[in-house]
């Protein structure tokens, strides 16, 4: 008789300023406005990043300033945007302190200990999938977009923030039948604590979230100083 495999255990990973020392959302559309457009593409993100910037001023939810983001990439081929996500990510990984160190051993580590990595953002693929194949992830879960025709409508077909991060991570356990308590998560920003508080073990990457640090003192989650 055939030993039936056990369920895996996960290892969650958020990517921006968790794994990687950006905001990848964010320098992606930069990276992407200025290829498409040169000089007139940096004025062109100038002027969409203190339209975001302003709603998050007026007091507009995360989740309405991330639907407006991905509402900018109305029209654009998907294809087009893919294969910028690869350029993007080749010139990004160049630079000095584009991972963040600590993170990116743990991963490793946890990855030869049997442990399946996933990433969880609320990024997108083009940005994530290059960064996945990297580090050796098994699964992305990320922002869907709506695509009709080859072409970005503007909708979302998945958000993967606050909430939205949690929902998927409780059900990607669930489909691999995955036991919560042995899992663990990784964030930095008090937007992973619905994830962190999915799972058996949470680590807290960094300091720039004094409200997340505190609950993880209150908690004992471990914090990794960056």
């Amino acid at each position: 008789m055939t030993a039936s495999l056990s369920p895996p255990v996960l290892a969650f990973f958020d990517v921006d300023e968790t794994l990687i020392d950006q905001k990848s959302m964010f320098t992606f559309m930069r990276f992407f406005l200025r290829e498409r457009y040169g000089a007139v593409g940096g004025l062109m993100f100038a002027w969409r990043m203190r339209f975001i910037r302003r709603m998050s001023m007026c007091g507009w939810s995360r989740e309405v300033v991330n639907r407006r983001y991905y509402g900018m990439y109305e029209g654009v081929r998907w294809d087009a945007l893919a294969a910028a996500g690869r350029r993007w990510f080749a010139a990004q990984e160049a630079l000095p302190g584009f991972y963040i160190q600590s993170t990116r051993s743990e991963l490793a580590a946890l990855k030869k200990r049997g442990y399946q990595i996933v990433l969880v953002s609320g990024s997108f693929h083009p940005c994530l999938t290059p960064l996945a194949e990297r580090v050796g992830a098994d699964y992305v879960l990320c922002t869907e977009l709506e695509v009709v025709r080859g072409r970005i409508t503007g909708r979302l077909l998945e958000q993967t923030i606050g909430d939205g991060k949690a929902k998927v991570v409780e059900r990607l356990m669930a489909m691999l039948g995955s036991n919560r308590s042995q899992c663990i998560a990784f964030g930095d920003h008090i937007s992973d604590l619905q994830m962190l508080e999915a799972v058996g073990s949470a680590v807290v990457v960094g300091s720039r979230c004094a409200e997340l640090v505190e609950l993880a003192r209150q908690r004992n989650w471990t914090i990794n100083t960056i």
